[in-house]
């Protein structure tokens, strides 16, 4: 009898236990939905201290409900009564440590699609496979492609390989084909440029943090792989670096992840920009982004140019369609910038954003959980890294006055690398005024996205001497607008620029500029760094563009 009652006790007490734990969970949820700035993990702590804040979490969602289940299967030593339902048995990992590394069922995922990709499949296979690094290149013999065709495409992927793994010590992709191979697929796509895309196969489920393994497409028949051989082979470059990431930082933004794919693969295919089979394509994508400079160069839903369709079929899926995006490519200028100025070594910078967006998304989520991302990384590894009180809002703002300098224009301190790109690296400007003797008020021709920017010169041809200029900014609410007075030289060389103070939460500013030296012309380059309100997130599915007014007048 007295074990019965003790027993009843024990059971009463779990019964409340476990409803208060649920209360508790119903309020502490809606904090871990929000995407705001309280649950962001800094990027300044170690990866050990980071895994301790989430196992914390964890906990403290669901530890008092775990430990009165915990007392119940003690008792009961019986299944059915641990409470727990069939959806947290299948998300729970098979060891304590990878139980650990899931962050909590209520945190909702923010990053890209979780979308699974079958390999082609082929009634009469052709395979060729390297003896140098673990790669396989398959197509079909219905596809006439010839023998040299195929050793092309292994020789070219053979060289990026290596130059990936050896020389510049990436990470080697993950296989997923029955050897651990990697795998391309090479399909004809008559009437288009060659084209590459990487694939998600699988997820590895013993890994702590998200990792993954892929296959590559390569669009493209035998006469253009043997006639287009740079376009071949920065598509594959492209697409190797794609499945580099899918093992180091799969859960990147994907306008954010064809950015730094064409970046590093500019700088692993010579040929772009030397050579006499040079690639045009990046010179097209570098046109796009530097011909809309209003809208964010990390847009996922950027589609300002048309996007080329590519589509394949297998044996046992239904046709999957490829599209290319020339202005997420074109942003490779941007990460350039950030890399030629701020890096310590080539590539750098890139690889330690990989490094440090060490993410972990539930096995059972639809998308990935983009947490820590890769502004979170630039936010933390920028601030004062410029100058004193310096931000990631100052580096958005130094990238758009480089992409000003892009091309032609660069005197070499700005963009060096872009000098191939001549007139397509020109930025498109809002105004082009001459020197405003009475007072002028202009509007933005187009609104500003969050890391976007736009483009005023004022030249100063007419302007009395010693005159001074007076500028007043206004802007919409919920947006944060950086300015910069740049002045630049006859030459088109940068000769100093001006920060234009903005307090915080400001929709206003303005500047007295009263020395401009040896300047031909003045170039105003305002930049949206995003509400001021939250930080800024690359996964936000609505980026609201903003609109500016300018008054100019002389004194």
């Amino acid at each position: 009898m007295g074990a019965s009652r003790v027993l009843r006790a024990m059971l009463s007490r779990v019964v409340a236990m476990q409803f208060e734990s649920k209360a508790s969970n119903r309020v502490d949820s809606r904090r871990f939905r929000y995407r705001g700035r309280q649950r962001r993990v800094s990027n300044t702590l170690t990866m050990r201290v980071v895994m301790d804040r989430r196992v914390r979490a964890t906990t403290r969602l669901g530890g008092t409900g775990a430990y009165a289940l915990f007392v119940v299967a003690l008792v009961l030593t019986s299944r059915a009564a641990l409470g727990r339902n069939a959806e947290t048995r299948a998300g729970n990992a098979s060891n304590a440590d990878a139980d650990a590394a899931v962050p909590p069922t209520g945190m909702a995922a923010s990053g890209p699609l979780l979308a699974y990709a079958t390999p082609p499949t082929f009634a009469s296979p052709l395979t060729a496979c390297s003896f140098r690094t673990p790669i396989c290149v398959h197509t079909s013999r219905d596809f006439n492609i010839a023998a040299s065709a195929m050793l092309h495409v292994l020789d070219a992927a053979d060289r990026i390989w290596e130059t990936l793994t050896e020389a510049l010590r990436f990470p080697a992709p993950d296989g997923d084909d029955a050897n651990g191979r990697y795998a391309i697929f090479v399909v004809p796509a008559a009437g288009f440029q060659p084209h590459a895309t990487t694939r998600l196969a699988s997820r590895d489920v013993r890994s702590r943090f998200d990792r993954a393994a892929g296959f590559t497409v390569l669009f493209a028949d035998g006469a253009s792989i043997q006639a287009e051989t740079c376009a071949v082979e920065t598509q594959l470059a492209r697409a190797l670096v794609r499945a580099v990431m899918l093992r180091t930082a799969p859960a990147t933004s994907e306008a954010i992840a064809e950015g730094q794919a064409a970046y590093v693969a500019s700088e692993l295919a010579s040929c772009t920009r030397f050579g006499k089979q040079r690639d045009f394509q990046p010179i097209l994508e570098a046109a796009a982004f530097q011909s809309h400079p209003n809208i964010g160069w990390a847009d996922v839903h950027a589609n300002v140019v048309h996007r080329n369709t590519y589509k394949y079929s297998t044996l046992n899926s239904p046709p999957i369609v490829v599209r290319s995006n020339p202005f997420a490519a074109g942003a490779a200028m941007a990460w350039s910038r950030i890399d030629w100025a701020h890096g310590r070594s080539p590539l750098s910078t890139v690889m330690a954003a990989w490094a440090l967006t060490a993410t972990i998304t539930p096995l059972a989520s639809a998308r990935w959980n983009d947490e820590p991302d890769t502004f979170d990384v630039l936010r933390e590894s920028f601030r004062g890294a410029l100058f004193s009180d310096s931000s990631l809002d100052d580096l958005m703002q130094d990238t758009a006055i480089a992409r000003a300098f892009a091309g032609d224009h660069d005197g070499g301190v700005h963009l060096p690398c872009s000098r191939w790109l001549d007139a397509a690296g020109r930025i498109a400007i809002d105004w082009d005024i001459p020197w405003p003797t009475r007072a002028r008020r202009l509007l933005s021709r187009t609104p500003v996205q969050p890391t976007g920017s736009s483009y005023v010169i004022i030249r100063r041809q007419g302007a009395p001497a010693n005159a001074r200029l007076r500028v007043e900014l206004e802007w919409e609410d919920h947006a944060r607008f950086v300015w910069s007075l740049v002045k630049v030289s006859a030459a088109g060389a940068e000769t100093g620029r001006i920060a234009i103070g903005t307090p915080e939460r400001a929709t206003s500013a303005s500047i007295t500029l009263v020395d401009m030296g040896e300047a031909d012309h003045l170039l105003l380059v305002g930049t949206n760094a995003g509400d001021p309100a939250y930080r800024f997130d690359p996964d936000d599915d609505v980026w609201e563009p903003h609109a500016w007014l300018l008054t100019v007048a002389s004194e």
